[in-house]
């Protein structure tokens, strides 16, 4: 089990987000440490530590007005580490090779191969052919789908995005909208929402007169327990679900794989443990977990239930970004 550290860009700035928070309209997304330090300098403490295998998300859309601001960042990065660094963000075949070229080991795919909803083998073997296996990394970051909305994520949803990513308050009586790993549901008006954290039990924001269990979705609508990749940075549901049989079948065409727990990713509420259990039973090429770690005990979780094959990435919890877990602490992960 390795520790993989990780530079996310958003907007210019080497960020950490909450993962189902963003959204191409406006480049909104919900801020969990915006850093002073630009790609460069973590890229060279990365170097100096000895930490290769890391990788660099470029989190705007191609046509954003911050996306040069973010090429220009990850370029910086890359020069700092040459080989040290994995990229992902808005790759194709066509762009691929440049990434390379600029010192990248690898690039990191998910939208190009996954199109309308399905895997297009087509588009893998073009990756493969202008990149080579070798440099290919698969991301088949993924989310539970609720029978309510399946496919796309719920108008309550939407709107609790809006209100995160606007600053917008909620009524007096409850609390602004914090780590919450399911489904949003609205009550009688826009402004009347509650949020319900399914995992723990605990109400984020009651409205008046509410029990806080009046709209939540029970777990049985959950879709079949599964885990859906997503594309186009976590916006879109696919009909592909992560399972052994599509982690052996695709590991003829990929190096490695990268995995968020996108319902989890940036909420440090813990790690989605039977992602984690389902990776770990699974032994082929290298897995890297991403998504809710928040402690010590969380990386014993995935060394466990991982059973010492998945690699990791700590994020908004690791001091670098703002978090309490010891960046130096992760040192001894190396093997």
């Amino acid at each position: 089990m390795k520790f993989r550290p990780c530079i996310d860009i958003h907007n210019g700035k080497v960020k950490q987000i909450v993962g189902g928070s963003l959204r191409d309209a406006g480049d909104r997304a919900r801020d969990n440490f915006v850093s002073e330090q630009d790609a460069a300098y973590y890229a060279k403490l990365y170097r100096a530590d000895g930490l290769a295998g890391g990788h660099v998300i470029l989190l705007n859309h191609a046509n954003s007005p911050y996306y040069k601001e973010d090429l220009s960042q990850a370029r910086a990065a890359l020069a700092a580490f040459p080989g040290g660094l994995m990229i992902g963000g808005g790759i194709n075949d066509e762009n691929a090779g440049t990434f390379l070229r600029m010192g990248a080991s690898h690039v990191i795919v998910t939208s190009f191969v996954f199109r309308d909803g399905k895997l297009d083998m087509e588009a893998l073997e073009k990756m493969v052919a202008a990149v080579g296996k070798e440099h290919l990394v698969l991301d088949l970051s993924c989310r539970k789908r609720s029978t309510a909305h399946p496919g796309e994520l719920s108008e309550s949803e939407e709107i609790v995005t809006k209100k995160i990513s606007g600053g917008n308050n909620l009524p007096e009586n409850g609390k602004s909208i914090s780590d919450c790993s399911e489904k949003y549901e609205k009550t009688k008006t826009e402004d009347d929402l509650y949020v319900k954290d399914k995992k723990t039990g605990q109400k984020d924001t009651v409205p008046e007169g509410k029990t806080g269990q009046e709209d939540a979705i029970p777990e049985e609508k959950c879709e079949n327990g599964e885990y859906y990749i997503v594309t186009d940075r976590w916006q879109k549901f696919t009909e592909v679900a992560v399972t052994p049989k599509l982690l052996e079948e695709l590991s003829a065409y990929c190096d490695e794989y990268l995995i968020h727990a996108v319902d989890v990713e940036g909420r440090q509420a813990g790690i989605e443990e039977n992602l984690a259990r389902m990776l770990g039973a699974w032994n082929g090429i290298p897995v890297t977990y991403a998504g809710g770690i928040h402690s010590m005990e969380d990386i014993r979780k995935i060394d466990e239930y991982g059973r010492g094959r998945l690699d990791f990435t700590v994020g908004s919890a690791l001091d670098l970004f703002g978090g309490a877990i010891p960046y130096r602490s992760l040192h001894s992960f190396q093997s």
